[in-house]
């Protein structure tokens, strides 16, 4: 059987967007839970705010990035071992 190039391409792809899945979650968990540790009134950062912060979101956006970038990272893999 004839590769297609598109299918070598897809393999390399999918790692990239799944580091990229990874870097944009952990960019969201720093740019939601930073500015609440951060004292409105004299900037200074205190580590007791962390029990106010509302974890819901950044539980879900993470545990789906960490999924979907499994996918992407494992994908290339199973398919390069079905190949052989």
């Amino acid at each position: 059987r004839i590769k297609s190039d598109s299918e070598g391409d897809l393999s390399k792809v999918m790692p990239l967007v799944g580091g990229l899945l990874i870097a944009g979650a952990a960019i969201f968990d720093v740019v939601k839970v930073l500015p609440s540790l951060q004292n409105p009134e004299n900037g200074e950062f205190e580590i007791t705010r962390l029990a106010s912060l509302d974890y819901t979101t950044v539980i879900i956006v993470t545990a789906v990035a960490i999924v979907l970038a499994l996918i992407c990272f494992l994908v290339p893999v199973i398919k390069s071992k079905k190949e052989r």
